[in-house]
């Protein structure tokens, strides 16, 4: 227990730091090896918490219940299989009627048959019953909406619909709150894949997800947006494919458009990293844009899911603890958060006052356990392109003699490009663009004093800072 108390001490000191940017972060220690993988606000404005246990043990599952500051009020451990290679987790929850309906995969032993199952949990947390919708090779749910009609459930995920196949296919159903399904259905694609999110409109509902096959000894990736029918019949589907990884995570919908957030391999745009993407298609499947959004993160895990604001979409990158803004053209404006911290930031949503809320989940080291989390994003946080601070750039040595290294306090992924004046406002050095850490060589410029500007792609100076050169003798 002194272990666990010393990691929190720990990780609040750290994540506390950056520069004010969370209304509130708790952290659940009393579950160690929690993996927190979605959040949903309940109607008395607290959160209900869901995921699993990393555990050589394996079959656990979680609820955690929360009040509107992130304490636990109370929480349910399921149970489903206590062998040594069982392995469950819940990867999504929904609500309807204060019951609380949770979607997860579950796999009896490595190798063996896999389970979706959805389990039903009433207000205080008692479960009121756990079922097996698929069981096959390899199969597991992935996301679950509330339909449009208030009564039922849409489902996504993946299904090899083989007993001992692993090749899936996206899968998707309609489900009622009683387990029982209304219409149940797989994409027939000539490559094995899974859906990971699932929209619904008046008319439509869309799935997003990704596959790879191996094309004559090269393997291919896909990415895909498919449109059905309320009655679960396929209309159109769009894809893209090419020979390095990728995949859509998520999608928006507006009145006329999807907004599909994906991720690129490391062969592609940036080598050594993963990338970002978001494609705007019409209900057609008509592609209007399509934009990469190059990752300078060293951490290769960069997958995303996306929330929306009437500003734009918000993207969230998986294992870099990052939350982006973007406008409705695809271009950045606004970092939300940036902890610098690779873990796993699973999900983001909106509560009912506008207020960004994200879980996750943490591992220090090996010989530590995951600990889950909750956070309140500040609304100070919420800074456009043209509100950057004084405080968000940092010289340091200052004054300095050769070279001069500029910090930046927040995650900025708009091209800045930094310029060097006199006491005259002369140009003297262009510096080039500001990346995450920067150090710059002022040694040809003679001593005295100087300003920097930091300059946007638009030729407006969102910040100043002056600096002393000084002689080297």
């Amino acid at each position: 227990m002194k272990k666990i108390s010393l990691l929190y001490v720990f990780l609040s000191l750290f994540l506390l730091s950056k520069a004010q940017q969370l209304d509130f972060i708790k952290f659940y220690t009393s579950l160690p090896d929690f993996q927190a993988y979605d959040v949903k606000q309940t109607s008395d404005g607290g959160y209900a918490i869901v995921g699993g246990f990393y555990s050589i043990y394996g079959g656990n599952f979680i609820l955690l219940k929360t009040d509107s500051l992130g304490n636990q009020e109370w929480a349910t451990v399921g149970t489903r299989f206590d062998g040594l290679n069982g392995s469950n987790t819940i990867l999504s929850i929904e609500i309807i009627d204060n019951y609380y309906y949770l979607l997860g995969v579950c796999q009896t032993s490595f190798g063996g048959p896999s389970q979706i199952y959805l389990v039903k949990v009433d207000f205080l947390g008692q479960i009121v019953w756990d079922k097996i919708l698929v069981s096959h090779g390899y199969a597991g749910g992935v996301k679950l909406i509330r339909s449009l009609d208030g009564a039922n459930l849409l489902c996504a995920g993946f299904d090899s619909y083989v007993n001992n196949s692993h090749n899936s296919h996206p899968w998707f159903s309609k489900i009622d709150t009683s387990g029982i399904f209304l219409w149940n259905n797989l994409l027939n694609f000539p490559f094995p894949g899974s859906a990971f999110d699932i929209k619904e409109t008046s008319n439509n509902i869309f799935l997003c997800g990704e596959g790879d096959s191996l094309v004559s000894s090269q393997l291919y990736f896909y990415s895909f947006v498919t449109s059905v029918d309320t009655l679960g019949n396929i209309i159109w589907n769009y894809i893209l494919a090419d020979t390095t990884g990728h995949g859509i995570k998520s999608m928006l919908i507006d009145s006329a458009n999807i907004y599909a957030g994906e991720f690129y391999g490391s062969n592609a745009y940036a080598p050594g990293y993963y990338n970002s993407g978001i494609v705007k298609l019409d209900f057609f499947g008509a592609e209007i844009w399509h934009k990469i959004i190059p990752n300078s993160n060293s951490n290769p895990n960069f997958y995303l899911g996306l929330v929306k604001k009437a500003s734009g979409p918000i993207f969230v990158s998986w294992n870099t603890g990052c939350v982006v803004g973007y406008d409705w053209s695809g271009d950045s404006t606004r970092s939300f958060r940036d902890t610098g911290a690779a873990y796993p930031l699973n999900s983001v949503i909106l509560n009912s006052n506008n207020k960004l809320i994200e879980t996750g989940y943490y591992k220090t080291s090996p010989g530590l356990p995951y600990i889950s989390y909750l956070a309140r994003i500040s609304d100070s946080t919420l800074t456009t392109i043209d509100e950057y601070k004084e405080s968000d750039f940092v010289l340091f040595p200052n004054p300095t003699q050769n070279y001069l290294s500029v910090f930046k306090r927040r995650n900025i992924l708009n091209k800045i490009t930094v310029f060097v004046f006199d006491m005259f406002d002369h140009e003297v050095l262009n510096l080039g663009y500001l990346n995450e850490q920067n150090y710059f060589n002022v040694s040809t410029l003679i001593p005295g004093f100087y300003t920097i500007k930091f300059i946007s792609q638009n030729h407006t100076i969102l910040s100043t800072k002056k600096f002393i050169k000084i002689s080297t003798n």
